[in-house]
């Protein structure tokens, strides 16, 4: 089939990046047929996604997957808003597991309030791993992202919360820290997190929302 031995390409660690760099899928490049893309765009995302935070050989650096994961991101900017949603469902799928990518505010705060608690069943690792994925995507593609964003506020917002939690309820946390928690904001929740993977958390969310 067309493309077949690009994406083999695209598995095989050796030609990755340079089979990625000639791979364009941006419409005005012409490179990839209007009738290929709804089949051939949801393939490429589940590809890329897993290739995100696999380490290529015994050597791989942190430098060497922050530049990968750079890339890959930089590589979804030639999607259009409509062809991000798989992208963005795989991102943020551990916090829409439990129910948290909605947020009501003072329409429903029990409601928001339950949502933060379930995010303490997601494993810690995951939480991270979903924040610093949407803090590169959002650097990397930009406003093509749009219409996703009260799902990814949604979610930024019940993580944040859920880490200041962990925060101030740890006996290792400031008073400082702790007065970040106003009472209305509490949440019956678990020490899901330890106090150093909350402030993390916590950062990373921060430098999101700006």
């Amino acid at each position: 089939t067309a493309h077949r031995s690009q994406l083999l390409s695209l598995i095989r660690g050796k030609t990755f990046r340079e089979t990625l760099a000639m791979f364009s899928v941006d419409k005005s490049s012409g490179t990839l047929q209007a009738e290929h893309r709804a089949l051939l765009l949801p393939i490429l995302t589940r590809l890329l996604f897993a290739r995100l935070t696999i380490r290529v050989g015994r050597g791989a650096s942190k430098n060497s997957m922050a530049a990968r994961r750079a890339t890959i991101f930089a590589f979804f900017s030639g999607f259009a808003s409509h062809e991000l949603r798989e992208l963005f469902d795989l991102i943020v799928g551990p916090i829409s597991a439990v129910g948290a990518c909605t947020f009501d505010g003072i329409a429903d705060p029990a409601a928001d309030a339950r949502r933060a608690a379930a995010v303490a069943r997601v494993p810690a690792t995951q939480q991270l791993g979903v924040v610093r994925s949407l803090h590169e995507c959002i650097q990397q593609i930009g406003v093509e992202l749009q219409a996703y964003l009260p799902e990814a506020m949604a979610a930024l917002m019940h993580l944040l919360r859920l880490a200041t939690h962990c925060v101030c309820h740890t006996s290792e946390g400031s008073k400082e820290e702790a007065a970040f928690l106003l009472d209305d904001a509490r949440i019956d929740a678990p020490m899901a997190l330890t106090l150093q993977q909350a402030r993390e958390l916590r950062l990373w969310c921060i430098k999101t929302f700006g």
